[in-house]
């Protein structure tokens, strides 16, 4: 994401926010440039220039609120990536790319204007929201994740 973001200022601003949508699932470290992101894509749903037609339409049958969920670990819930599946969410923190020792799920409610994109090309039914903190509206719920056993040991 640092070198899409290094791009801003020499792109087209629609350009630019394509080049975000197409790289935004494939950047691993969104965490790292909360700051510059939040500074870059304002508060204001959905930019269109990041989402495809088909994630236009997802985004267009959203209700007025939703509900997110986020798999990460207990000393990072807040972010911008969030899914509409709780499943999907759930298996993030055991994934081997971010696995953390950890893990909870978050769930909170968010409302669609700030909702930035919709993004479905890995399945995740990822939500990027513009609050990047939805909790600091909503109180969140909070649970543990379980991890699997291990049996036969």
């Amino acid at each position: 994401m640092g070198a899409v973001l290094s791009l801003r200022h020499r792109m087209d601003c629609g350009d630019w926010l394509a080049l975000v949508g197409e790289n935004w699932t494939t950047s691993d470290n969104i965490r790292d440039y909360v700051r510059e992101l939040r500074c870059a894509l304002g508060t204001a749903g959905p930019l269109l220039h990041m989402i495809t037609s088909m994630e236009r339409a997802a985004y267009a049958a959203l209700p007025d609120m939703l509900t997110v969920y986020r798999g990460c670990s207990a000393r990072h819930l807040t972010g911008a990536s969030w899914s509409l599946e709780e499943d999907v969410a759930r298996n993030f923190p055991k994934l081997n790319r971010y696995r953390v020792p950890d893990p909870v799920l978050v769930t909170v409610t968010v409302r669609k204007e700030n909702v930035l994109a919709v993004k479905l090309d890995r399945e995740e039914h990822e939500i990027i929201t513009s609050q990047f903190d939805p909790a600091s509206e909503f109180v969140p719920n909070i649970r543990a994740v379980r991890r699997p056993c291990c049996t036969g040991l």
